[in-house]
């Protein structure tokens, strides 16, 4: 399998591990996710992994949005 299509399966994974914990990843979970693949990704690779997970919607560390959070939590 091509570099690519492993970093786009790697996406795909933490999407759907995110859509199971309440659209939430670790920093941790992201990292581990693209060593385990055997993707070398730096800092700034990974900078804009965090901003593409965020814009879909899938918090690091904290529910992307804390205000509908709140609102499903109460």
């Amino acid at each position: 399998m091509r570099e690519e299509q492993i970093f786009a399966k790697t996406l795909e994974e933490l999407s759907a591990l995110a859509k199971e914990q309440g659209n939430m990843l670790s920093e941790e979970q992201v990292t581990e996710a693209f060593d385990k693949a055997k993707l070398n990704l730096g800092e700034p690779q990974l900078e804009m992994i965090f901003a593409y997970l965020k814009n879909k919607k899938i918090g690091i560390g904290q529910p992307a949005d804390l205000f509908i959070f709140e609102i499903c939590k109460n």
